[in-house]
């Protein structure tokens, strides 16, 4: 596995999750504390909706870029690509596609039974 070539991908995650994120920061949603006087409850809810949805995005995200801060980690100390769970080796198909991966694709569906 070319450690370079995957450093440029982390990098690259990384520098793409951070611009998502500034992107949905930047989302206008009317914060509860400042809405108006709402004349129909469909509206509140919708706002109430965006709200969370906008929260959602933001914790996968931040959840996504600490996997990717941990990828570059284990790159940097040498155990980039070893599952988290057995041990064993994580197949370079799955880390071309999902470098941030933590798991082998065995045991990842193992965790998405359980899940």
């Amino acid at each position: 596995m070319d450690e370079e070539k995957m450093m440029n991908l982390l990098l690259s995650e990384k520098k793409e999750l951070a611009v998502l994120m500034n992107r949905i920061e930047s989302e206008n949603v009317i914060e509860p504390d400042s809405w108006k006087v709402v004349n129909e409850i469909g509206d509140e809810a919708f706002e109430s909706l965006s709200l969370l949805s906008k929260q959602a995005k933001m914790d996968r995200i931040g959840r996504l870029a600490q996997r990717v801060d941990q990828a570059i980690e284990d790159l940097k100390k040498g155990r980039f690509g070893i599952c988290n769970r057995c041990e064993g080796s994580i197949s370079e198909d799955r880390l071309m596609a999902h470098p941030h991966s933590q798991f082998c694709l065995e045991c990842q569906k193992i965790i998405d039974e359980q899940s």
